[in-house]
């Protein structure tokens, strides 16, 4: 007999991650990281990122490297569903 998986949330069957792991891997971010991590997944450009922060572009590349790994992201889209997994589920009770 097959072992039966825990039910998904709407939030893990559309983006593929729920919301109990997305906090997990968001509270290995250093609060700076959590910064870059919400922008980044806001959309807004390394530049603008960068410019609101206060830090050197080459400083920002560091940051998003440093978030991506963390939340085991290829790319900002990565982040974004880990970002936003926890605040739609929420928006969903």
């Amino acid at each position: 007999m097959a072992k039966s998986k825990k039910p998904q949330s709407p939030t893990e069957l559309i983006l593929g991650i729920g919301p109990d792991q997305a906090k997990e891997l968001l509270g290995e971010l250093t609060p700076r990281e959590a910064e870059v991590a919400e922008l980044m997944a806001s959309g807004e450009k390394n530049v603008g990122i960068a410019k609101k922060l206060g830090i050197s572009v080459k400083t920002l590349d560091i940051h998003r490297a440093a978030v991506k790994r963390k939340l085991k992201a290829r790319g900002a889209v990565d982040v974004a569903r880990v970002v936003y997994a926890p605040k739609i589920e929420e928006a969903l009770q």
